[in-house]
């Protein structure tokens, strides 16, 4: 080991333990946000218990057992860490390739092997994770990617990756595979630095060696034949919207290094180009092994709690515009409600117009065939009676009730479905919506006996006795004022019955129409739609507040790992205190604030994500408008506010959510939930 790798080594321990103690800081400052949240769950429990009718959702209960997953998620990055601090006496390399590639025989040159390890054929040969040492450095191999056995093997490979410094991706010549960019992309998403050897792929035939040596140098030279294979493997980044253009891969023939090494062929050795491939991952510890080792420990928390917060802010996205979902029903169905109120009202008036109407005439002939007859008033009753006047009022009603019914039945269809979609389909929906029977049929028995309100025995008595004064009188008195006399009396005495009788049955109509109808349906609904907005609501606001204070610790952290870049970098830079962070581990990197200078192509090297420094903009709203703008026409930020509420929801609206980088970016800097314009 050269003195100048061997003090990098050594150094490497103190940046690794630096990194440990932040690691462990964010850990216990994100257990203290949990605890936060918590109470928070306690006081929601308590206001959702007040909404009767949503008793049976188990909407604050899917939330306790979400924190409790996350919780567990925030310990498993503990334990990755904790795990990690045990691994890490030693500068860790993880060698990837798919089966094949020649990753065994790489790791046989390496630490100069007696080639026992090295496949024949399809054979697979690493079957579990392996450590070796090389020049001080710890060097893994793990199980061919891409192999017949799948999943399993690249699970335990991808594993590995976690306690790594360093990648040493192995690809071959010929056609690069999407598993291969699959597996490359997951390791890029560690946050991992990763340094590429390409294996030529060609036989190499000691018994012909002349021959096989000059076709050896002559693929080795073929630059524009490699870059293009390279470029090929890269372009698959586009699919995992990451950028590798920055990985640099070194060309080799690992077979003749190999057997150069057996039989001490150093014109072999030299013409395989391995000597570059050693020198290519020596000189990156000697630069940057301290930085790296540093950086594996943010990681370990940084990249888990990215996902974290990646996954609730899109929580709160969805309970965001399923809140305005339900706003817009509640809304939508006000307006109906209202025309439907005013129909209803105009029907009813009219049928009363109408009996009305029809009544009076039919008093006139009444009046005209009875106005001598002093049994008159039981006649009128059971002519009333007959005449079956209490079916046209609940006729109206009846046709109001299936207007409503109809609605109803349309409006309640598509609530129950939003329910199960708004609330989450993790989560039992047992909400307790209104009676789904037709209100049309059962609105005759509820409604009162009309004909209660038709004037009785004792009222026609008192016509009775009245005309029989009458007749008497008629006899002694001029005859056709005695007849204009009784006409009118008994006509006034039928209106005055019948006005009374059809009032009382309108009023008995409308008593039932807005008790049943309009209290128990048109109001229970909307109050069951008003009463889910603001669950939903109160749902969308914790999850907003819960992942907008992690995001504040992760951009702490991220801030340690820029600086430390910065610093590193050894070539000037300023870093104010009102940086403003957002990040994507293996992919971008964005330092925004006025007190913002970097070394950006250095930093960005440190790092291996794309670094951009901007110091244009004067708050973090500004920021994210700025990135929006960028991919999104009219992006802008608004403010929801439930009704009868101080309480403030803001969002980023974009008008493309394709863009997932940008997105998520965009919600980091501006620490809330981004939606699509509506």
């Amino acid at each position: 080991m050269n003195s100048v790798l061997e003090k990098e080594l050594s150094e490497c321990v103190a940046f690794a333990k630096r990194g440990s103690e932040l690691a462990d800081n964010n850990y216990a400052d994100i257990k203290n946000i949990l605890h936060r949240v918590n109470e928070r769950l306690e006081h929601a429990d308590k206001r959702q218990g007040k909404l009767l009718r949503f008793a049976n959702i188990d909407l604050m209960h899917e939330q306790h057992l979400q924190l409790r997953k996350l919780e567990e998620k925030i310990d498993s990055i503990q334990n990755d860490v904790e795990m990690l601090k045990k691994k890490k006496k030693d500068f860790s390399i993880v060698i990837y390739g798919r089966t094949m590639a020649g990753k065994s025989t790489l790791m046989e040159i390496l630490t100069h092997g007696t080639g026992n390890s090295i496949g024949k054929g399809a054979q697979r040969t690493t079957l579990d994770v392996r450590d070796y040492y090389w020049q001080g450095l710890k060097i893994t191999d793990v199980p061919g990617i891409c192999s017949f056995d799948g999943r399993e093997d690249d699970k335990l490979a991808f594993e590995a990756a976690k306690s790594a410094d360093l990648i040493v991706f192995l690809l071959t010549d010929d056609a690069p595979q999407a598993g291969e960019a699959e597996c490359l992309a997951q390791l890029r998403s560690l946050g991992k630095p990763v340094l590429g050897i390409i294996n030529i792929k060609m036989a190499f035939n000691v018994n012909n060696y002349k021959m096989s040596l000059a076709r050896m140098q002559k693929r080795l030279s073929e630059k524009d034949r490699i870059d293009e294979v390279c470029e090929q493997f890269k372009a698959f980044a586009d699919n995992y919207h990451q950028n590798w253009k920055d990985i640099v891969f070194v060309p080799t023939h690992l077979q003749a290094a190999f057997i150069s090494q057996s039989n001490s062929n150093q014109e072999m050795f030299q013409a395989s180009n391995f000597a570059e491939v050693e020198k290519f991952i020596l000189k990156k510890i000697q630069q940057d092994g301290k930085f790296i080792s540093f950086k594996t420990f943010i990681d370990s928390t940084a990249v888990p709690t990215q996902k974290i917060i990646k996954n609730i802010y899109a929580q709160a996205s969805e309970s965001i515009c399923n809140y305005l979902e339900w706003k817009e029903k509640e809304t939508a169905w006000s307006k109906w409600a209202a025309a439907f109120q005013a129909r209803a009202t105009e029907k009813i008036r009219k049928t009363h117009e109408r009996l009305k109407h029809k009544m009076y005439s039919d008093i006139d002939r009444f009046v005209d065939k009875h106005y001598e007859d002093e049994k008159a008033g039981e006649k009128w009753v059971e002519h009333v009676k007959s005449i079956k006047i209490d079916k046209d009022y609940i006729g109206a009603l009846q046709e109001i009730a299936e207007e409503y019914d109809k609605k109803r039945k349309e409006v309640q269809d598509k609530l129950q479905s939003s329910l199960n979609i708004a609330v989450n389909t993790n989560i039992k929906c047992d909400t307790k919506m209104d009676d789904t029977t037709p209100i049309a049929k059962w609105v005759v028995a509820i409604a009162p006996n009309l004909l209660l309100f038709v004037p009785g025995i004792g009222w026609a008595a008192r016509i009775g006795i009245s005309l029989a004064g009458a007749v008497i009188a008629w006899l002694m008195d001029d005859k056709e004022a005695k007849i204009k006399e009784n006409k009118g009396k008994l006509k006034k005495a039928l209106l005055e019955a019948t006005n009374e009788m059809l009032d009382n049955m309108r009023k008995s109509i409308w008593q039932t129409y807005k008790i049943e109808i309009v209290e128990k349906g048109i109001y229970d609904l909307k109050e069951t739609m008003h009463d889910m907005s603001e669950i939903l609501f109160y749902l969308a606001k914790g999850q907003n507040q819960l992942a907008t204070e992690l995001c504040e610790k992760y951009q702490e952290l991220n801030l340690e790992l820029l600086q430390e870049a910065v610093v590193y970098s050894e070539q000037g830079g300023f870093l104010g205190a009102d940086v403003n962070i957002a990040r994507i581990p293996g992919k971008d990197f964005y330092a925004i604030g006025r007190r913002c200078k970097i070394n950006e192509e250095r930093v960005s090297e440190l790092l291996g994500e794309k670094l951009l420094c901007w110091a244009t903009a004067d708050n973090a709203k500004d920021c994210a408008l700025l990135i929006a703008s960028n991919w999104s026409t009219g992006a802008k930020i608004y403010d929801y506010k439930l009704e009868g509420y101080k309480e403030v929801i803001q969002t980023l609206m974009v008008d493309d959510m394709s863009k997932e980088n940008e997105v998520m970016m965009a919600q980091q800097i501006v620490k809330m939930p981004v939606i699509r314009s509506v």
